[in-house]
């Protein structure tokens, strides 16, 4: 997926959308604070008027930059690879997130701070039952226009939709990405 974006050169004009985005909020915020920012002042609609546009369509082509990269993973590896990848992400972020507010609130509590956050062990993991609903949860998280990103089931029903084969990976399936790197210190 993310080597898709690559491919179809997302990265390219990103700065661009930003630099117009960061512009219409500081002269937003230069009205508001300047007291402008009153419903008789047409340059007032016109900036909000221009953000809700701007926002609406930057937010549409990022969103189409989604589907398109996910179309490249299923016809590089199949849409059956690419379901099981998916909902390997949606697993192992809602496992993280977890992991992350268990630890938060351990040492918080605890009032200690927490030398390797990757590597501590909260006294109360979180369970299996728990990591099942949260994966539910976030597979069937609703869609929202302010979303960058398609609805999970939405996304993994369009690669079902496409049917690719593809091409299987070679190598151990099993291995984790940490594997990858020589130096890992």
């Amino acid at each position: 997926h993310e080597y898709g974006h690559f491919k179809n050169e997302d990265t390219a004009g990103g700065h661009l959308a930003l630099a117009v985005r960061r512009s219409i909020l500081h002269m937003a915020d230069g009205m508001i604070k300047g007291g402008a920012a009153t419903a008789i002042n047409p340059a007032w609609w016109f900036i909000r008027g221009y953000h809700r546009v701007f926002h609406r369509i930057t937010q549409g082509a990022s969103r189409l930059q989604e589907v398109l990269a996910d179309r490249a993973a299923v016809l590089t590896y199949g849409s059956e690879a690419f379901a099981t990848g998916f909902r390997h992400v949606i697993a192992r972020g809602a496992a993280f997130g977890l992991h992350a507010h268990a630890t938060v609130t351990e040492s918080s509590e605890a009032k200690v701070a927490i030398a390797n956050f990757y590597q501590f062990k909260p006294s109360q993991a979180p369970s299996e039952d728990d990591l099942a609903e949260k994966v539910a949860a976030d597979l069937a998280a609703p869609h929202s226009e302010d979303d960058s990103h398609p609805a999970p089931q939405a996304r993994l029903d369009l690669a079902a939709k496409m049917n690719a084969e593809g091409r299987a990976a070679e190598g151990d399936d099993d291995c984790e990405v940490w594997s990858l790197f020589s130096h890992r210190e």
